[in-house]
């Protein structure tokens, strides 16, 4: 009898907690409260792998760093016969989310797996940047089409790049986020209601894709013009066509979108984007590129750099090379690095270089400098040391600013900086961001342990593309081939990081038998981690006739090895 009383107290307790409790319990899968104040990804469905999970939590530190937002994603298994909205509000409310801003400002992406719901909330402070009508054609348009595509990763990553733009354009329009503060107290962080939208998770791999009619496939062929092949993919983008098989894509673009995933949000925000805004189109040889030119490079680094190729078929654009070569990060686009290989450098060589510490391009004729330092990451200096410890671009910036790599900036015009990313802020303000050639500041340095006073003044920008005028240069000895970085496709098949974008008719390795698209697994005794960077330092040696054995993946599957002899010769453009 005892042991009936006692089960049924405990019946009575567990019915208390989930009804008569506070705080109610939303499942047995999520806590009442948040978990950290100090990480965004709460996967309590245990769907995505560790690395998006990292990466989830990299961006949502960034977000709140730089616009004071709290940006937190939860997957739960179900919602236990709840309504999402209902669920999303009140989990909104009990962890408080935006609680650490100066305002209410908290986004919350909800994701129900069981019931393929998925529901952003948005706190109250930002309601007027992220409106109903913005969040409900983000659920569709973004999220939803990723996850009827498996694609996690895109969906979370794409999001949040969206949320980055859509803050720069509101703050375009004089409305700052980060200056957004309640001045009321209130009992909750969001208003709830909204929208909400049903996905079907990996519908799209189950279903057919859509025939393109043979009409549409006349226009988005293969175009005379660079300019034409140009507005053509615009309107592409403009119409939603989600077919990338047209001709007005080369073989490798083709055969890149069979494993890179896109969305309807995304094609029309690069074509709203792009529309109205002046561009120029540069060509030489069967090598194109549009751009938006403007002189702030910042500002020009805002719209994307399109790289269009000739091919027998006509101009078509190659946004195989762009993936490679171009990163999108928040809204700025940057060059991968000074190793980026591909034809289309040459474009730009000679009146434009890259801006050191972000990568974009810059005028060589502009007042941009830069005192040529980046941060030293982790684990490259004593953890103890005070201040910010820097590395530097080159050796000769090294010696004309007095800076050195390792140094630790521990105070700047009289301001003390201090350790982490407080500290990073200053040093940004003073000697990365806006910096002009002439603009002076006097550091205090922290080298070798010995306090040092220097007064350094900024360079103008080095040139970033010095190293490939090489191929200018004749006669001279070459391979006959262009390279650049590998896709996260290709790093899964094989660890290395260099890949033949192109190979030159008739040269050494055209005879050799290396194709386009063949990845490097091996470079004569290094086999493993091939950068571009290695092909760069072996050709600085390379005399005519000797060989370089390689050994390449060709179509992810088949090891050829290749050797190649090099020569002498006359001709331009390939290394």
């Amino acid at each position: 009898m005892r042991g009936r009383i006692k089960e049924l107290i405990q019946l009575f307790i567990v019915i208390w907690m989930v009804f008569g409790a506070g705080d109610k319990i939303f499942s047995s899968f999520i806590s009442p409260k948040r978990p950290r104040i100090d990480k965004y990804c709460f996967d309590f469905a245990k769907v995505l792998d560790r690395d998006l999970v990292r990466e989830i939590n990299i961006q949502g530190q960034a977000l709140k760093n730089t616009f004071d937002i709290d940006f937190v994603v939860v997957i739960v298994p179900s919602l236990d016969g709840r309504d999402i909205v209902e669920y999303t509000a009140e989990l909104f409310s009990n962890w408080k989310i935006g609680k650490n801003t100066k305002g209410r400002k908290g986004l919350l992406i909800l994701i129900a797996l069981k019931e393929q719901k998925v529901k952003i909330e948005v706190g109250y402070d930002l309601e007027h940047i992220f409106t109903d009508l913005y969040v409900a054609q983000v659920e569709r348009e973004m999220l939803k089409e990723f996850l009827e595509q498996a694609d996690w990763q895109k969906g979370f990553l794409a999001t949040i790049e969206n949320f980055v733009e859509r803050i720069y354009k509101m703050y375009e329009r004089g409305q700052d986020v980060r200056e957004v503060s309640s001045e009321i107290k209130i009992e909750y962080y969001s208003g709830g209601a909204g929208a909400q939208t049903v996905f079907d998770f990996g519908k799209a791999l189950r279903t057919p894709p859509p025939q393109t009619s043979q009409a549409l496939r006349q226009y988005f062929s293969a175009q005379p013009t660079p300019e034409l092949a140009f507005r053509r993919y615009m309107e592409h983008c403009a119409w939603n066509i989600s077919d990338y098989s047209l001709e007005l894509f080369n073989d490798r673009t083709k055969q890149f979108f069979k494993y890179w995933h896109t969305s309807t949000g995304q094609r029309r925000s690069e074509a709203e984007q792009c529309s109205g805004v002046p561009y120029q189109v540069r060509q030489k040889g069967k090598w194109a590129v549009v751009f938006f030119p403007n002189p702030d490079p910042i500002k020009m680094a805002m719209y994307p750099v399109y790289l269009i190729e000739k091919t027998e078929k006509g101009w078509q654009m190659d946004l195989d090379a762009m993936a490679r070569g171009l990163s999108y990060g928040g809204r700025f686009v940057h060059w991968v690095d000074g190793s980026v290989l591909f034809p289309y450098v040459e474009l730009f060589m000679s009146d434009y270089t890259l801006m050191p510490n972000m990568s974009v391009l810059v005028r060589k004729d502009s007042d941009v400098g830069t005192f040529g330092i980046y941060y030293l990451g982790n684990g490259l200096y004593d953890p103890l040391e005070p201040g910010v410890h820097i590395g530097i671009w080159t050796e000769e910036l090294s010696i004309k600013t007095g800076l050195k790599d390792g140094d630790s900036i521990i105070e700047i015009d009289g301001y003390r900086v201090k350790k982490g990313r407080e500290g990073e802020r200053l040093v940004a303000k003073f000697l990365l961001d806006k910096v002009k050639v002439g603009d002076r500041h006097r550091l205090r340095i922290l080298r070798n342990g010995q306090q040092i006073i220097l007064n350094v003044e900024a360079q103008p920008l080095p040139d970033a593309f010095a190293r490939f005028k090489r191929c200018f240069k004749v006669p001279r000895v070459w391979l006959g081939i262009y390279i650049a970085t590998t896709t996260e496709v290709e790093q899964r098949y094989a660890h290395t990081y260099c890949v033949i974008l192109d190979v030159a008719p008739h040269s050494p390795a055209e005879k050799a038998g290396l194709k386009r698209g063949d990845i490097i697994l091996s470079l004569n005794e290094k086999n493993e981690d091939i950068y571009t960077g290695d092909i760069l330092k072996l050709l600085e040696k390379l005399k005519p006739g000797e060989k370089v054995k390689m050994v390449v993946l060709r179509n992810l599957k088949d090891r050829i090895n290749i050797t190649i002899i090099a020569e002498e010769t006359s001709q331009q453009g390939y290394f």
